[in-house]
């Protein structure tokens, strides 16, 4: 039986290693038999360090803080 998840997450890219999220969709789907549909796309860039509150707060309020609503 198929399923389907609305889901809203957050992705670290903390190597930088993809250009956007569609690569990142991409690299998923060819590790698994999911298929993503994503919309409503926002991505917010910034420095890494281990002084900064997502290091130390993973609550929804510390990551949402970090987009404009």
């Amino acid at each position: 039986m198929a399923k389907l998840y609305k889901v809203e997450m957050y992705i670290f890219d903390l190597n930088d290693m993809y250009n956007d999220i569609d690569e990142v969709i991409k690299s998923a789907e060819r590790k698994s038999c999911a298929e993503f549909i994503p919309f409503n796309i926002q991505k917010v860039e910034f420095k890494w360090d281990e002084n900064i509150a997502l290091y130390h707060m993973n609550d929804i309020d510390t990551f949402r803080s970090y987009f404009k609503e």
